[in-house]
């Protein structure tokens, strides 16, 4: 695997999982 893949897959999944948890943390504000 390629190294600069590799980092831009690993940024990939690190903004998935702020988003993810942004959207978690947000709903039961909205509620």
């Amino acid at each position: 695997m390629d190294g600069s893949g590799y980092r831009a897959s690993l940024i990939f999944d690190e903004y998935l999982v702020l988003g993810f948890a942004s959207l978690i943390t947000n709903l039961p504000l909205r509620d």
